[in-house]
């Protein structure tokens, strides 16, 4: 994956709890201003993850299954 730290970060967590291994590459930090904003919805981002994992809650939208080779 590709992202910010701090969503790989919560990307990687939900991988490993469904059985996945990924591999996070984190892009250039966010500017000041619009990170603020972005890490207040990422603390409760991963809070609800933790909590999706723990309720067993399936995804809501799910594609066709892709085999990766």
């Amino acid at each position: 994956m590709i992202s910010q730290k701090f969503h790989n970060e919560r990307a990687i967590f939900l991988a490993e709890q469904n059985g996945l291994s990924a591999v996070g590459f984190n892009a250039r930090d966010l500017s000041s201003n619009y990170g603020r904003k972005t890490h207040l919805r990422e603390y409760l981002a991963r809070a609800k993850a933790v909590l999706d994992i723990c309720l067993g809650v399936e995804p809501k939208f799910l594609g066709d299954k892709i085999e990766i080779k």
